[in-house]
């Protein structure tokens, strides 16, 4: 956790809802409700890079690619790597 940072993962657009815009809606609707009620400087979000429309649903509610995480799986154990 990273202190003034909203992290938003694991988003799931149910079927009836795809394509309609409800991803980036309800993105820009949580960050509004975060941002009244804790103060935080940023939002990120984690999306596949191979879904488009995901990608499509953060870049409507107003987010953009700042860089690439890796997530690995070792011995049982889940690590990620941000680089610089």
């Amino acid at each position: 956790a990273h202190p003034g940072v909203l992290g938003l993962f694991d988003s799931y657009t149910p079927k009836q809802f795809r394509g309609s815009g409800f991803q980036g809606r309800m993105l820009q609707y949580l960050t509004a409700e975060f941002a009244g009620a804790r103060s935080f400087q940023a939002a990120c979000a984690t999306v596949h890079p191979g879904n488009v429309a995901s990608l499509r649903g953060c870049e409507q509610a107003g987010f953009r690619i700042l860089g690439t995480v890796t997530r690995t799986r070792r011995l049982g154990r889940n690590g990620v790597t941000v680089p610089e």
